[in-house]
């Protein structure tokens, strides 16, 4: 299946901030470094992913991003209609995140 720019970028974000401890929001700065992605673009996808409830942001200096929720409760189906509006592909993602369950797996 081929993804959106948008939606792999979505999906690097999150996986980016599941790695991180949502005491300490992390600024987009920092995963744009990590990931080697254009910041500017990353705003945008964000930006959605807030607006889809699966981001919380605060503003500030030690302010950021983390996910709402934690890592292992959010699905793949989730996160792609989160960075670019629904698709024939959604249904894909959701029957195959029903057997997988979840985009961050247990450790």
């Amino acid at each position: 299946m081929i993804f959106s720019s948008k939606a792999e970028y979505g999906v690097r974000l999150m996986i980016e901030l599941g790695r991180q401890s949502p005491e300490h929001p992390t600024s987009l700065k920092a995963i744009a470094d990590a990931e080697g992605l254009p910041l500017a673009y990353l705003e945008q996808v964000v930006a959605r992913l807030r607006k889809a409830g699966l981001v919380m942001s605060a503003r500030g200096a030690h302010g950021g991003y983390w996910l709402a929720r934690p890592a292992e409760e959010i699905a793949m189906h989730e996160v792609r209609p989160g960075t670019r509006g629904r698709d024939r592909a959604d249904g894909v993602l959701r029957a195959r995140s029903h057997r997988a369950r979840a985009l961050f797996p247990r450790a």
